[in-house]
């Protein structure tokens, strides 16, 4: 079946699944775009907390926009051990409903 996704139709038909679509094509898996924002910068701000600050990102065809900051929480480690934490995205989506959610996760 031909969809002509941007082209008038008489009625509002774009999609979330759509724009994904686009989006995944033009960027593939994973994009920052580095002009946006503060770039997805962070501050350290304070043994527990980093802040990551805004930027835009494709993610699995889809465009999240961080438009402030975010704080993230970090464990607390042992002394005298070394660790590596990551910030992470983790997008979801519910294949029941079609919901899709964003969130910056520390692992």
């Amino acid at each position: 079946m031909i969809d002509l996704v941007t082209g008038y139709k008489g009625t509002p038909h774009i999609t979330a699944e759509d724009e994904g679509s686009k989006n995944f094509g033009a960027f593939g898996d994973l994009v920052v775009f580095e002009s946006v924002g503060e770039k997805l910068g962070y501050n350290l701000i304070s043994n527990n907390t980093i802040r990551i600050l805004s930027g835009d990102i494709i993610a699995q065809g889809r465009h999240i926009r961080l438009t402030g900051y975010e704080d993230a929480a970090i464990e607390t480690g042992t002394q005298a051990m070394k660790r590596n934490d990551l910030i992470c995205l983790r997008y979801e989506k519910n294949t029941g409903t079609g919901i899709e959610s964003a969130a910056l996760v520390v692992r």
